[in-house]
């Protein structure tokens, strides 16, 4: 991930309150729009407000702003669950829950991936780690497996 999963999610839910605003002056100037109304939109803008501003009260990078963001996605999951509002307010703290799960799960496994990606590449070797390779291995001198020009039947010892 090119910015942190902290700075992805604040971004996102500040964005999605924008959205829901600008649906909300929309819907109160006559235009008229599939789903919620206006009320509602500010309603949803206001949790996702409140979700953006939980998240910039978190540390921004680390396993501590992983852990923290973990933790706040069980905090939002309680906010859902006691709500007494509408099913789509109540729905913005489950979604925001839910997206900062999936988000710190890709984030860890990314973490992993470059590190186990670090290490099969032979990160740890130095020169010093070149200059003990066997010498004495001259099963295969005779042949060079890798160039092009050596026809098949000198590969393997086998005619075409």
């Amino acid at each position: 991930m090119s910015q942190t999963a902290h700075d992805y999610l604040h971004e996102r839910f500040r964005n999605d309150a924008a959205t829901l605003l600008d649906r909300a002056a929309s819907l109160a100037r006559g235009v008229r729009m599939p789903g919620p109304d206006a009320t509602l939109s500010r309603r949803m803008a206001d949790a996702c407000t409140d979700v953006a501003a939980r998240i910039a009260s978190l540390p921004r990078a680390g396993a501590a702003g992983l852990d923290a963001l973990l933790t706040l996605a069980t905090t939002l999951d309680a906010v859902a669950g006691t709500a007494t509002e509408a099913p789509a307010v109540r729905a913005v703290y489950a979604g925001a829950a839910t997206r900062m799960r999936e988000v710190v799960h890709a984030e860890r496994a990314a973490s992993a991936d470059e590190a186990h990606d670090g290490s099969a590449e032979g990160a740890d070797v130095d020169d010093d780690d070149l200059d003990d390779i066997d010498e004495s291995d001259d099963t295969d001198d005779d042949v060079d497996d890798d160039d092009p020009d050596t026809p098949p039947e000198g590969r393997d010892g086998a005619g075409a």
